[in-house]
């Protein structure tokens, strides 16, 4: 799956618990999608989902 190169990133540092870790690298090797790529989109959801940020323009 080819995405479009992310100019503006952060290298962060995490633990994750091994068993996490054992599935992401599995669903990685099977669907060819990059580990970053699976994480940014997990991230994104959750983060949808759980915390969305509203927009203060429209919030009035």
């Amino acid at each position: 799956m080819a995405r479009n190169k992310v100019k503006e990133s952060e290298p962060r540092s995490f633990r994750i618990r091994t068993d996490l870790c054992k599935q992401l690298d599995e669903y990685s090797e099977k669907s060819r999608i990059p580990k970053t790529a699976i994480l940014e989109m997990a991230l994104e959801e959750y983060l949808k989902k759980i915390a969305p940020v509203k927009d203060e323009k429209t919030d009035l």
